[in-house]
C-alpha cells in the first residue's frame, strides 16, 4: 500500500476535509446522564461493615467512615479500607436522631483513592432512602 505523504498533509490542512460522523454527548450532558438523582454534599460519620447481610450493631465488628455525598439512590463514603466492587456494605449513621434499627445496605459500584490514605467508595442503595431519612442525614451534616 503506497501512501502519498503530501496528500495526507494537504487533507489534514484542508478545513473542508470530511470528518467521520459520530453520535456524541456533550461532556456537560454526560455527567447529568450518569446520575439518577440529585446528589447533596453531606458530612456525617457512619459505622460500616462489609458482612453482606443486614447486620446487628452488637453482633458485628464495625468501622468508622464518613458520608461525603448522598442522594435517595446512592452514597459516597470515605473509608479506611478498600472495598471490592460489588461488596454489600451495611451502614449505621452516627446521628442521635437516627433510628438505630434502621441499618442501610449499599452495593459498592466504584472505588478510588481518597485523601489521607483513605478510599472513596461510590455505592448504590439496595433500597432507596426515604425522603425522611435523607432529610435527617442532611440536617445533621457538618
Amino acid at each position: 500500500m503506497n501512501i502519498n505523504p503530501s496528500a495526507v498533509a494537504s487533507a489534514a490542512a484542508e478545513p473542508t476535509a470530511e470528518l467521520p460522523q459520530f453520535d456524541t454527548i456533550l461532556l456537560k450532558d454526560l455527567k447529568s446522564e450518569r446520575r439518577r438523582g440529585v446528589r447533596y454534599l453531606c458530612q456525617v460519620k457512619t459505622l460500616y461493615n462489609a458482612s453482606g447481610q443486614k447486620s446487628d450493631l452488637y453482633d458485628e465488628t464495625w468501622n468508622v467512615g464518613r458520608i461525603i455525598d448522598i442522594s435517595v439512590s446512592g452514597i459516597a463514603l470515605l473509608l479506611k479500607q478498600r472495598m471490592p466492587l460489588g461488596a454489600v456494605i451495611s451502614l449505621a449513621p452516627m446521628i442521635s436522631s437516627w433510628n438505630g434499627d434502621s441499618v442501610l445496605a449499599a452495593r459498592v459500584a466504584n472505588v478510588r483513592p481518597g485523601p489521607n490514605r483513605r478510599w472513596c467508595a461510590g455505592c448504590e442503595f439496595l433500597k432507596p432512602l426515604s425522603e425522611g431519612q435523607l432529610k435527617v442525614l442532611l440536617q445533621n451534616s457538618h
